[in-house]
């Protein structure tokens, strides 16, 4: 099993977790238009980690399954192309200072 950071491919299977503070989500959202938030809703999680409450967007994927599959998350058809930019660009954002987001890559 590999450990990433990183950008992944050539992998036949991975998942990925993005953990990010509530602020550093709050900030993100208020970045985001309408559209993005409501793609980013669908599948952000609210846990507690750390002492803290924290949001995060996790992530299995192989060739054949994604648990972030638009049509099977029922995102709107007009949403789907936008969806996966939507989730990189809340990636981005709350991941663009290490104190308030994480991203971990793992390849299977």
């Amino acid at each position: 099993m590999k450990i990433r950071s990183g950008f992944v491919s050539n992998s036949s299977s991975s998942s990925f977790i993005v953990l990010a503070t509530a602020k550093a989500h709050a900030s993100a959202m208020k970045q985001l238009n309408g559209d993005e938030r409501q793609c980013v809703n669908t599948v952000l999680q609210s846990v507690e980690a750390f002492g803290q409450n924290l949001v995060c967007i996790e992530a299995i994927s192989s060739d054949d399954y994604s648990t972030l599959d638009p049509e099977e998350l029922n995102i709107p058809e007009e949403l789907e192309e936008k969806f996966n930019d939507a989730l990189y660009k809340w990636k981005k954002l709350v991941t663009k200072d290490p104190k308030d987001g994480i991203e971990r890559r793992i390849d299977l």
